[in-house]
């Protein structure tokens, strides 16, 4: 006992000349040792080593792959490097850019309006089907796999299987011949359609598993538009629309509200026989209202019992403004697609390209003739498209349910 308080007092006296003589404590800022305990409480504030990712790579503390694209950004989307094996057992879409889930699922909304997120790295298509990334594309694996991006999001999804496509159907749809000895169905063939969907808008690729067949879709391949809105017009007013861009007009039917279908179409300007030359058709259809209320069909009035006014429709207001138009301007932004209020229903005007050689110039490899026919009836298919949305509103999309812009500034072949 003596002995420990003779040693504690030696230790203050020590302790006490330091101080009077600034000479730094062993263990404090300036002697670069800490003790045991100290150091352990240090490690574990400055966070966990690197540690391995479940596909591959190294991964730091915040997600980031050390010395990759990513890894330069302190926070954001965590981006795993996508290994080998993952790559092989699962159908991927792949992108040419780093693209964030977010961003993605922002995209797939069109398409999907139920679509639901789980964390920041996951978008679930379906029941069974969920789409998780973005994973990083290496180079090597790229040269290895044939992955046309160095971004990709794998999908999650059981693999059903039914019969294979007959062969005479074979090198009409790149996805089905993608699978020769049974096409996909059920979840798995809704969920691959939205994948190939996201490719051909955003200019990607699908590759599948099992063959490793990968699918570049043709983003200037969707060429129709779809016109959503309230207000109707007659076959004769759509023909008078018609006839500012294209030949020979006609009516090809007038009974939308008898349970069928209102159609005009024309032949594009050109030489050649009636049956080769390309066609541009306007088809309208109702859409059942969100609010089941007895259908009302809407009339063209000017008074004030809530129905939309319908312009007359003449030449010279098509695509120029003025008179006829300028009514309808004030309603264009209460147009909207399926949440109808009251009970008007939704009218789609389906503007469609009509090739007079279909498999020239909507096959899998158009022919150069093919390529100038679709350029042609797609400057055709969007100047009617915004024409319509001018006089009556409502929004454009296309066959793929994304949303399409009206002035002409998307790029084509």
């Amino acid at each position: 006992m003596t002995t420990r308080r003779a040693r504690r007092e030696a230790e203050r006296e020590l302790e006490r000349a330091r101080e009077a003589d600034g000479t730094p404590a062993p263990g404090g800022p300036g002697d670069g040792t800490a003790p045991p305990r100290r150091r352990r409480r240090d490690r574990r504030a400055e966070g966990p080593a690197e540690t391995s990712d479940a596909a591959g790579g190294a991964v730091d503390a915040s997600g980031q792959v050390p010395g990759g694209p990513t890894s330069t950004a302190p926070s954001g989307p965590r981006t795993r490097r996508l290994d080998r094996s993952v790559a092989t057992n699962h159908h991927l879409l792949v992108l040419e850019r780093h693209t964030s889930a977010s961003a993605l699922a922002g995209v797939l909304v069109e398409r999907l309006p139920d679509l639901r997120t789980r964390r920041d790295d996951e978008i679930i298509l379906g029941p069974g089907a969920v789409l998780t990334g973005p994973w990083e594309v290496t180079p090597e694996l790229a040269a290895d796999l044939d992955l046309p991006g160095a971004c990709a999001f794998v999908l999650r999804v059981r693999p059903d299987r039914g019969e294979p496509a007959p062969p005479e159907l074979r090198g009409l749809a790149p996805l089905e011949d993608a699978f020769p000895d049974g096409t996909p169905q059920g979840d798995e063939l809704r969920a691959l359609e939205n994948v190939q969907a996201l490719a051909r808008r955003l200019g990607g690729a699908v590759r599948v598993t099992g063959t490793g067949a990968v699918v570049v879709p043709d983003p200037a391949s969707v060429v129709d538009r779809l016109v959503r809105s309230e207000v109707e017009l007659g076959a004769t007013e759509l023909a008078v629309l018609l006839d500012r861009f294209l030949d020979d007009v006609v009516i090809l039917s007038d009974d939308i509200w008898g349970g069928g279908s209102s159609s005009v179409g024309g032949r594009m300007v050109g030489d050649g026989p009636e049956w080769a030359r390309d066609m541009v058709t306007i088809e309208v259809t109702t859409v059942a209202p969100v609010v089941e209320l007895p259908a009302i069909r809407p009339r063209a009035t000017t008074g004030g019992d809530g129905a939309l006014p319908v312009p007359p429709l003449e030449p010279p207001v098509l695509g120029q403004g003025g008179a006829g138009r300028g009514s309808l301007a004030e309603h264009s932004d209460d147009a909207t697609p399926d949440a109808v209020p009251g009970s008007r229903p939704v009218l789609t005007y389906e503007v469609r390209f009509r090739p007079g050689r279909p498999y020239e110039v909507l096959g899998t490899h158009p022919t150069r003739a093919g390529r100038r026919s679709r350029r042609e009836g797609r400057r055709v298919v969007d100047g009617v498209a915004a024409d319509l949305v001018r006089l009556i509103g409502g929004h454009v999309v296309d066959d793929d349910g994304f949303v399409r812009s009206t002035d002409g500034a998307e790029s084509g072949d």
